[in-house]
This record gives C-alpha cells, sequence and structure tokens, in this order.
C-alpha cells in the first residue's frame, strides 16, 4: 500500500500543499509534510485549516467512497494578506483498507477570480460612500447656503436696528450737548472755567450747570448713577430740576439748592413709596460771588478741591447722595471762602479717580488726582486742561474706560 502513496506523491507533490492519509482510528498512514505544522509555509497549522480533523470518526461515517467533498476557493488569511485554497476530502479503498484523503492546493495565484470580485466589490463600496458623501455633501452645502441666507437677513435687520439705535443716541447726545452752559455763559470777567468732559459712551450721565443772576455765578458739577443712556436720561432731569429751583427761589444758596433737588427727585418717585431708588446723583455746587469776592460750596458725596498759593485745600462733601429715598435725613452744610487772583477749584466726577490702569493695574484715587490738580494749578491757564488729559490718557493707555469722566477748573481773576 505504501508504494500507492509514493506513486500520487510524484505525481501531486508540485500541486499539493498539503496531503495527509488517515486510517479510520485517526492516525496518520503517509503526508508530504509535518502534519502537525506547515506554519513554516504558511505561517499556521494545518488545525487551522481543517478544524474537522480532530472528528475523523463522524467523516468517515458521513462520507461515501469515492465521492470526494470538494471545496473550491476558500479564502483565509495567510501572513498580512488573504490565500485562496482548495481542497478535497476523499474516502477511498486501498488494498480493502479504508482511508480517508485530505489535499490543500494553493490557489491563490492561478484564482484571479476573487481578486477581480473583491476588487470589484470594493470599487462598488467605494463608489457607494463616494455618492453617500457627495449626497452629504450637497445636503451641508445648501443648508449652509440657507443658513448664511438667514444669517445675512439677521445681519441686516441687526444694522438697521443699530442705526437706528445709534441715530438715536447720537440726536440724545446733541439734545444732551445743547443743555450744557456755551462758552458765553462760562466766559466771566472775574473767571475762567475749564472743561474736561469724556462720556463713556456717545452720551453719558456727568453734566455741569451754570446759572447767572446779578452778581453771584452758580456752577455745578453732577455726576448721575452709572453711564450711558440711563444716567443721560438723569442727567437731563439734573438740569430741567436745577433751573426750575432757580427759577422758584430769588435767594438761594447751594446747600439749598442741593437740598431742593434731592426733594424733587423724592416726588417723582412718590407714586411707588415701597421702592427705594439708589439711582440719582452725586453733585458740587458753588455760588461764586465776584461783588464780596467769595465762594460759598455744598456738595453731595462730590468733594471741591482749592488751591491759593502754596496752599492746598480740601473740603468735604455731605455723606449723602441725591436719590429716591424718604426715611434718610439729608443735611447739607455750605462752606464759605475768599478767594484771590491766581486761586484755583477743582471739581471732578468719580470717572477720573476711579479709572484703572498704569502699570499696576490700579485705580488713579483721590490722592493721584489731587496730584493732578496741584500740577496743573501750576501751569498757565490754557495748559491745564491738556495736562488733565495726558495725565489721565496715560494711565488708561491699553485699559477700557470705566466710567464717564469730567473736571472743571475755575481760576480766579
Amino acid at each position: 500500500m505504501l508504494e500507492n502513496f509514493k506513486d500520487f506523491q510524484q505525481k501531486h507533490e508540485k500541486d499539493v500543499v498539503q496531503y495527509v492519509f488517515f486510517e479510520e482510528t485517526g492516525g496518520i498512514i503517509h503526508s508530504n509534510n509535518t502534519f502537525i505544522d506547515i506554519s513554516t509555509h504558511y505561517g499556521k497549522s494545518v488545525y487551522d485549516f481543517f478544524p474537522f480533523l480532530e472528528s475523523l470518526s463522524s467523516i468517515f461515517e458521513g462520507i461515501e467512497t469515492e465521492e470526494p467533498l470538494f471545496f473550491p476557493r476558500v479564502e483565509m488569511p495567510v501572513g498580512e494578506r488573504n490565500g485562496i485554497f482548495d481542497y478535497t476530502i476523499t474516502k477511498k479503498i486501498i488494498n480493502n483498507i479504508p482511508v480517508i484523503f485530505v489535499a490543500i492546493l494553493d490557489n491563490t495565484q492561478n484564482n484571479k477570480y476573487l481578486f477581480d470580485v473583491q476588487q470589484e466589490r470594493n470599487d462598488a463600496v467605494i463608489a457607494k460612500e463616494i455618492a453617500q458623501l457627495k449626497l452629504l455633501n450637497e445636503t451641508l452645502k445648501e443648508e449652509v447656503r440657507q443658513r448664511t441666507q438667514e444669517i445675512m437677513v439677521q445681519k441686516e435687520e441687526l444694522q438697521k436696528t443699530n442705526r437706528k439705535m445709534i441715530e438715536s443716541i447720537e440726536c440724545a447726545s446733541r439734545i444732551q450737548k445743547n443743555l450744557l452752559p456755551t462758552d458765553t455763559k462760562l466766559q466771566n470777567k472775574d473767571f475762567k472755567v475749564l472743561t474736561f468732559n469724556r462720556p463713556r459712551d456717545i452720551v453719558g450721565g456727568d453734566f455741569y450747570w451754570v446759572f447767572n443772576r446779578d452778581e453771584i455765578c452758580y456752577i455745578a458739577l453732577a455726576d448721575c448713577t452709572g453711564h450711558g443712556v440711563a444716567a443721560a436720561m438723569t442727567s437731563m432731569i439734573g438740569h430741567l430740576y436745577l433751573n426750575e429751583i432757580m427759577e422758584e427761589n430769588k435767594y438761594i444758596n447751594p446747600a439749598q439748592i442741593i437740598f431742593q433737588l434731592d426733594e424733587k427727585v423724592k416726588n417723582l418717585f412718590a407714586g411707588n413709596i415701597d421702592v427705594k431708588v439708589q439711582d440719582g446723583m452725586e453733585i458740587a455746587v458753588i455760588a461764586i460771588d465776584t461783588k464780596k469776592q467769595n465762594f460759598t460750596y455744598a456738595g453731595a458725596k462730590r468733594e471741591l478741591y482749592y488751591i491759593s498759593g502754596e496752599d492746598f485745600f480740601e473740603i468735604k462733601a455731605s455723606p449723602h447722595s441725591i436719590n429716591g429715598y424718604f426715611d434718610t435725613v439729608k443735611a447739607f452744610a455750605n462752606h464759605t471762602l475768599p478767594y484771590q487772583s491766581g486761586d484755583m477749584i477743582y471739581l471732578s466726577s468719580d470717572g477720573y479717580p476711579d479709572q484703572f490702569g498704569g502699570e499696576f493695574d490700579k485705580r488713579i484715587t483721590k490722592a493721584g488726582f489731587r496730584k493732578v490738580a496741584s500740577d496743573a494749578s501750576k501751569l498757565p491757564f490754557e495748559e491745564q486742561e491738556k495736562l488733565i488729559a495726558n495725565k489721565f490718557d496715560t494711565w488708561k493707555e491699553g485699559y477700557d474706560q470705566i466710567d464717564d469722566v469730567l473736571v472743571l477748573g475755575i481760576q480766579f481773576e
């Protein structure tokens, strides 16, 4: 019987990767390679090719003699690619002995069919994915186009709204500027006035006011709560109330002006006594009597700085501000001082000392403003406003302006 196996080996050895003859009990009768391991050829054990070899008894029972089971083009991984293997299982009778013949044929190189099918399958998958991507891309383009169109419409509407708002605010700014004293009102043969007015926004809440009556000139600087439109509205109310107070009183001093202003603001909110209105203003009022050559000052949280020669004085204000509180007893005191030629008065809103900046991101502070006022007072009057502006801008450089800024300077002739 061994001769028959040798004849088979000589005939098929070149074509067959692995062939094995098994006896019915499962023993190996003959093989052209080491049966247990063919990893040197394909990196796999023969059991990976034929897991059913462990149940030969069932194969013997289930297969007819000389009726081979043929498994063509079996795709299995070999190394880094797929290999194509044909194999057969045949039951033979050799010398009256039943045996199982198993043959493995490497058909990888000769079977182009599988590669063509695989390539077609890959091409079809790729084509389908490309089509899906194109469809998705077109869908996204349309969504982007529609969204862009919506955004452009919204942008145009916002621009229109913004233009209308800016136009309204600019109109309010013009009205507010018209309320401020003109240069003619500021002119006086007995003193000169400088203004450094820097609103944070188009309109602001800081304002100054002038009223002349006989030999007395009333000047006020007010700092309304907040900034922007709300503060600007408060400033206009303050202007109107100050003028009303002067029309209603022939003889009145700064403390009385502030007291009556506070009463008018309280009455403004009298319709709702349950609400304590904190919004209002801080104000400094001075009355310059050019005949007596003195001035009287009263303040609601806005102090006055007075420089005479080498002497620098800070006159404190009342700790109360002008607002809608009804249950607070407020007292405002007058301070009267004589003046002489060359003396200076400075008034300021809190926007100047509260501005952040400098090397260490700190406020200018009141002490810093006093230093600016002192330095300015030593200069010719025409140069003082420029110094006050330059000091502020240098300190603020690189920082946002946090509040409205207003400084008044008065120099006596």
